[in-house]
């Protein structure tokens, strides 16, 4: 069908070849005349922009260099106004003959430097500006010569068009390819084919439909395959992680140990300490005991500071008598430290069968029921 259809398409291309064959080589050289005149358009945009900015230079110049002309005839005229007398600004008593005459001097010095300063400005850009309007005018006069020779070679160039386009015929000849043989013999070899493709397109929907659906089963199968397979990949990913976890485990239980051995040391190196502690400070009294460390049910030690008496703590299960006793060893020894003794007054002194002796006055206070007034013995 597609090769029947090619050589129809020959067949048409090779009558309007036939038919336009006379007329190519004269649409050639009118295009090359439109592209040669379209050159010459295109340069000549450019030169005509060129004179534009020369001509632009040369009116805004010459503008200029009238407004400096009137500027410096303005300047020139300038003259300086001085007056016959000068009064002092102080005391406005008239200045000196000499004085008059030496400000009058300088002011026109001044007055003319100035006046010479601003002329020599003016000249300057006049100079400059004059110099610019110079060079435009003899380039802008070679700008015109050359837009007068492309506009020359356009119409050159357009009056060979106008020769060439007529030389064209008015109507191409025109050729039915459909009254050739050859192309009706093309045309029924076609439709022949176009019924047998037609009867294979009926046959095949069939198979289509028997191919469709064995496709759908395949992706089905492929679908439950690919889920197995991700959950194999879960399961491989799951047990790299296990291995993972357990070397981390491994790696944890070591430092687990080792901190719990550090931290056994650290706690006997506290109950040493605590001991050596307890000793030193126990060691400077004689009858009190001080508990500075109790220790806990998980083997830690705690800070603490509890008085006991043969093991008996102060706070709640020592005697009155004993605790009196207790208390003045604790005053022996901190006066001994501090090197200052002081009285030492004793309450309830009757509960007491013998106070131990204390290197500072001890006053016994003692209850007595034929005693009405405060006796001091």
């Amino acid at each position: 069908m597609i090769e029947v259809d090619g050589e129809a398409l020959k067949l048409k291309q090779k009558c309007e070849a036939e038919a336009a064959g006379d007329n190519d080589q004269i649409e050639f050289a009118i295009a090359k005349c439109e592209r040669t005149s379209e050159n010459i358009t295109n340069t000549m945009v450019t030169w005509e922009r060129a004179a534009a900015a020369d001509e632009l230079t040369i009116s805004e110049g010459e503008a200029l260099l009238e407004k400096l002309r009137a500027e410096f005839a303005t300047v020139n005229a300038k003259e300086i106004i001085l007056v016959d007398t000068l009064n002092c600004p102080t005391c406005k008593h008239p200045l000196p003959e000499e004085d008059i005459m030496a400000a009058r001097e300088k002011a026109e010095a001044d007055f003319n430097l100035g006046k010479a300063k601003e002329l020599e400005t003016i000249n300057k850009n006049g100079r400059a500006i004059k110099a610019n309007v110079e060079d435009a005018i003899p380039r802008l006069a070679d700008i015109k010569l050359e837009l007068e020779k492309q506009a020359k070679e356009i119409d050159v160039a357009e009056s060979e068009m106008a020769k060439k386009e007529s030389l064209l015929t008015e109507t191409k000849p025109q050729s039915d390819y459909h009254d050739d043989p050859q192309y009706s013999v093309l045309q029924e070899e076609k439709g022949k084919l176009a019924n047998e493709i037609e009867v294979i397109q009926s046959d095949s929907k069939t198979a289509v439909k028997g191919i469709e659906g064995e496709i759908e089963q395949l992706e089905t199968a492929i679908a439950e395959h690919e889920q197995l397979i991700a959950q194999i990949q879960q399961r491989e990913s799951g047990l790299v992680r296990i291995e993972e976890l357990k070397a981390q485990e491994k790696t944890l239980a070591a430092e687990y140990e080792k901190l719990e051995h550090e931290l056994y040391l650290i706690e006997q190196f506290d109950k040493s300490k605590a001991e050596l502690l307890d000793s030193q400070i126990n060691a400077k009294f004689k009858f009190a005991n001080f508990k500075m460390f109790r220790e806990n049910i998980n083997g830690g030690i705690e800070q603490c500071c509890e008085v006991t008496y043969k093991g008996i703590p102060y706070s709640n299960a020592l005697n009155n008598g004993s605790k009196i006793n207790i208390g003045l060893d604790i005053i022996n020894t901190l006066s001994e430290h501090y090197g200052f003794e002081a009285p030492i007054f004793i309450d309830n002194a009757e509960s007491v069968v013998k106070l131990i002796d204390t290197t500072g006055q001890k006053i016994r206070l003692i209850v007595s029921a034929d005693d009405k007034e405060l006796r001091v013995v």
